[in-house]
């Protein structure tokens, strides 16, 4: 699934064309994918801190150094599993039926427009 919306964001950010250069929008989709997963993950240790009583400032010491830590461990693996890859991907993508690519279209839309405002909502409500 995660591919899928890799291919999805080059197809959209290709249509925008604010560089002639793909590998600029190839690798500016790359870093939006690991973003989401990033808010995608932070939203369920939210979740699982709310649930168990846990609050973060007991858990980690520098926000900082665990932020970096946290964005290399996400970024790195994405990079050889999406990046390193992408021509596959996007050769594999393109050429589904119309109504799957509609689908994932759909799915693709969902999960960019509501992972973000999910993951703050969600530290306004249960973090406090």
């Amino acid at each position: 699934m995660l591919k899928e919306m890799y291919y999805w964001m080059i197809y959209f950010s290709k249509k925008i064309r604010t560089t002639k250069l793909a590998t600029i929008n190839e690798f500016n989709a790359y870093l939006i994918i690991c973003m989401l997963l990033m808010f995608n993950i932070l939203t369920i240790i939210v979740i699982l801190c709310f649930i168990f009583k846990f609050e973060f400032k007991s858990i980690i010491q520098d926000y900082k150094i665990a932020g970096i830590i946290f964005g290399l461990s996400i970024m790195i693996p994405n990079y050889f599993l999406i990046f390193t890859k992408r021509q596959e991907i996007y050769t594999k993508y393109d050429q589904l039926p119309k109504v799957r690519r509609i689908i994932g279209m759909i799915c693709f839309w969902i999960y960019s427009i509501v992972s973000i405002p999910l993951f703050f909502k969600l530290v306004e409500k249960l973090i406090r």
